[in-house]
């Protein structure tokens, strides 16, 4: 079956925090909760054929900051970064960035553009330049 592309839906912060608890364990700093990283930005549903996706994005300063994004699926981080830098660009940033503990994911952004700009807590902020 071909893959259709993925689409973005504006959800309620509650929606996102619930999706977001599974990430309990998973900020840098050890400071951010699934409900204030939802309430830290706008949040969407990314839906395509490999999976579902839920994210919290602020979009300030020229950048795109994830806030918390997760997951279920095959190939869904390169779809859901693909869908945030395209949604930044239309918000007017040219960077998208996020922090992770997570070394798989670390691998797939350095692979998809993304550049380690520093260390956080036990973890890396990740940032892509965007056209």
């Amino acid at each position: 079956m071909a893959s259709i592309a993925p689409t973005l839906t504006r959800v309620p912060a509650s929606e996102a925090a619930q999706a977001f608890a599974k990430l309990a364990d998973m900020d840098p700093t050890g400071q951010q909760t699934p409900q204030g990283a939802a309430r830290a930005g706008e949040c969407f549903r990314i839906e395509g054929t490999r999976g579902l996706a839920r994210c919290a994005v602020s979009f300030r300063d020229s950048t795109a900051w994830i806030h918390a994004a997760v997951g279920e699926g095959e190939g869904m981080t390169a779809d859901a970064l693909s869908i945030i830098e395209a949604q930044a660009l239309v918000q007017g940033c040219r960077r998208v960035g996020f922090q992770t503990i997570r070394r798989g994911l670390v691998r797939r952004a350095l692979r998809l553009g993304y550049r380690i700009t520093s260390n956080v807590g036990t973890g890396f902020v990740l940032v892509k330049q965007i056209p």
